[in-house]
């Protein structure tokens, strides 16, 4: 399954479709909200090989929280919420990773947590809050 509407999306479709995978593989598009969730929930592992358009990672975060293994590059914080990581995103690096099932250990941030985060931010920037 792809889940986004990313800029490769039609080179993989193509792909898929000369390897003759079309019926194996699913492309739901954008998710967002409840429904991104049901998608999130269905996954064993969840593969996020770049940040995004929105650059924060916020995938690996949430697949986290549904429970899901996640395999990620080594770009921006995916590393932190990751299972394993991935130096160099290339078929046989992934292959290699998948294949260990390695899960870790890893504390999400809570509501009060984030908020407290935020706020620490705006006053070390000097803004009232």
């Amino acid at each position: 399954m792809l889940l986004g509407d990313g800029v490769l999306e039609p080179q993989i479709r193509a792909a898929a479709h000369t390897a003759g995978l079309e019926e194996a593989i699913r492309f739901p598009g954008y998710q967002r909200g409840p429904q991104f969730a049901r998608w999130l929930q269905a996954l064993d592992e969840l593969w996020v090989l770049g940040l995004g358009n929105d650059w924060a990672g916020r995938t690996a975060l949430q697949a986290r929280a549904c429970g899901v293994r996640v395999v990620a590059a080594r770009v921006g914080a995916l590393p932190r919420w990751a299972d394993a990581v991935l130096d160099a995103v290339t078929r046989g690096a992934l292959v290699a990773v998948a294949l260990t099932g390695e899960r870790r250990s890893v504390v999400l941030p809570d509501v009060d947590g984030v908020a407290r985060e935020v706020l620490s931010l705006y006053q070390r920037a000097g803004v009232a809050a």
